[in-house]
């Protein structure tokens, strides 16, 4: 298991913000040691990207840049991001094979993609079944992009974290 699937938990993972080389909770003073840092948050949906705004501007955290994107492509630049968290959406998007193809494009090399989702097979996971996927198929829906599984957190209460 690798140093970032040992340090997540909820509430790291509510925190944090992607930075260059590091990992910095969003909540902590930045210092000179600090990277400057952004952490982008994409949405194909207008009213998820107004909502995350909101959230944004009456947290404070300027670091978190709400983005809209097409939904066949997360337009991110090859090699621009150290980490991307796909985040209970790629099993529901209307394009998942090509948004995924652009977050590994947009991935660095030494970077790594994490899937967090909830539980398909939990009934006490209170989230619609649409909405869940079990480990299996987030393995074989990410096999066709040639991603190497490294470990799964299960420690979540309602999710999986499943890191490539």
């Amino acid at each position: 298991m690798n140093a970032i699937a040992r340090s997540l938990s909820a509430t790291v993972l509510a925190a944090l913000l992607l930075c260059t080389a590091t990992l910095t909770p969003m909540h902590s003073t930045p210092t000179s040691a600090t990277p400057a840092c952004l952490a982008p948050a994409v949405d194909v949906r207008p009213e998820m990207v107004a909502m995350l705004q909101t959230m944004v501007r009456q947290s404070g955290l300027t670091q978190t840049q709400p983005l809209l994107d097409a939904e066949d492509d997360v337009e991110f630049s090859a090699s621009s991001v150290d980490l991307a968290v796909i985040a209970d959406a790629h099993h529901a998007l209307a394009f998942p094979y090509e948004v995924l193809a652009g977050v590994i494009r947009a991935v660095k090399p030494g970077g790594q993609p994490v899937f967090i989702a909830y539980r398909a097979e939990d009934p006490q996971v209170p989230i619609k079944a649409l909405h869940k996927i079990n480990e299996a198929q987030i393995k074989r829906e990410t096999a066709a992009k040639e991603l190497v599984w490294d470990c799964t957190v299960g420690t979540l209460p309602c999710h999986y974290l499943v890191v490539f």
